[in-house]
């Protein structure tokens, strides 16, 4: 992920919201796998959703809006409305 932000500054930002529970690398080498992690810490948090992404038309239905009732940080909503434009 692109930050403009310096290694040591952003180590400090994110040490305020752990334990993590998804890992995010940045552009400038920091990686929040090395910061302080939830037991179930997942590496790839969209591995599973080709699996939704084959049941659900999301294309046919895009550009309409999108419910997220799961549970964590929400990384499948975001994925699902910056891909096929759900508001």
């Amino acid at each position: 992920m692109p930050t403009a932000l310096a290694p040591e500054i952003l180590k400090e930002k994110l040490k305020r919201w752990k334990p993590r529970s998804i890992q995010v690398d940045f552009n400038n080498g920091v990686s929040t796998k090395d910061l302080k992690r939830r037991n179930r810490f997942v590496e790839h948090p969209l591995g599973k959703f080709s699996v939704i992404e084959t049941a659900i038309p999301l294309a046919d239905i895009s550009s309409g809006r999108l419910l997220d009732v799961g549970c964590n940080a929400g990384y499948n909503s975001i994925h699902v409305a910056a891909k096929y434009g759900f508001g």
